[in-house]
């Protein structure tokens, strides 16, 4: 596997600027190598990508340049990996999911709702960024469809989460009514 790597030097004085920088690399989902050099799966996009944070870099009065790094050995290889793992992150939207499951009973379906989407988009924002899925996003995954299936179970009035299964199920269930010449809409 190859790798693309940007490596940029700042001036201490554009404050504004280093930001703008770091915030970049990090929406981006770099590993970082060592200050100043950050990695990227090998891909077109991330070239690009990598290639308007170097731009970004000497706007700035800094330096930037692109590199793409191949050849690597087993072991180094798997220390790059090692470097995009997501397991912390992925560890707090998980615990989150769970204070929330525990409080599910004592919140009504809005404020569930509230509460559950800004997990739904944390969770999605790191899975966007986890170039090396593994087992820590499946369970996140899990606790959050298990999560979203207790609020549903405890809400009757709301279809599952998931669109394609939701879709065939209430539109099965409306057809079943409907044969009977009982007019029905889904509420929801």
């Amino acid at each position: 596997m190859s790798f693309i790597a940007l490596f940029i030097s700042l001036p201490t004085k554009a404050s504004t600027g280093r930001m703008r920088v770091w915030r970049s690399v990090k929406a981006l989902g770099c590993a970082t190598l060592r200050d100043g050099v950050y990695l990227l799966p090998d891909s077109a996009d991330s070239a690009a990508a990598l290639d308007e944070v170097a731009a970004q870099a000497v706007e700035v009065g800094g330096s930037g340049e692109v590199y793409r790094l191949s050849g690597c050995e087993e072991a180094q290889e798997a220390a790059l990996r090692a470097l995009f793992d997501r397991g912390e992150e992925y560890a707090g939207i998980a615990e989150e999911i769970k204070e929330l499951g525990r409080s599910l009973t004592s919140l009504d379906g809005a404020a569930a709702a509230r509460k559950l989407q800004p997990l739904v988009r944390r969770f999605e924002q790191v899975a966007r960024i986890d170039f090396f899925p593994g087992e820590a996003q499946r369970q996140t995954l899990s606790l959050l469809d298990d999560l979203r299936d207790a609020r549903t179970r405890r809400n009757l009035q709301y279809a599952r989460e998931e669109q394609l299964q939701t879709g065939r199920m209430v539109g099965s269930t409306i057809a079943g009514v409907q044969s009977q010449h009982v007019i029905s809409t889904l509420k929801h």
